[in-house]
């Protein structure tokens, strides 16, 4: 059985709702969008700022904690998967 329910709402409370679903949406798709412009295999600058550390740190983390590299003709990547599962690893 569906039932349906009105509820009027003062024109004041209706808008905020709308605003606020209205950004809701916004920040969802802008989210979505970012993911869909990260390759799956990025260059050390690309990683760190993919992680929000500094350079200087993405390396030392991949000297500390062994972060795999992907090398082919001396150029280095460095995998959006991997990078995932490893703070998935470091999460406690």
């Amino acid at each position: 059985m569906d039932t349906t329910v009105q509820i009027k709402l003062p024109d004041e409370l209706a808008t905020a709702v709308t605003n606020l679903a209205r950004e809701a949406l916004q920040t969802a798709l802008d989210e979505e969008r970012q993911q869909q412009r990260i390759p799956p295999y990025m260059k050390a600058g690309e990683a760190s700022e993919y992680l929000g550390i500094s350079r200087s740190k993405f390396y030392s983390w991949v000297n500390t904690h062994g972060i795999p590299t992907v090398e082919i003709d001396g150029v280095k990547r460095y995998s959006k998967d991997t990078l995932d599962a490893f703070m998935k690893q470091h999460e406690h």
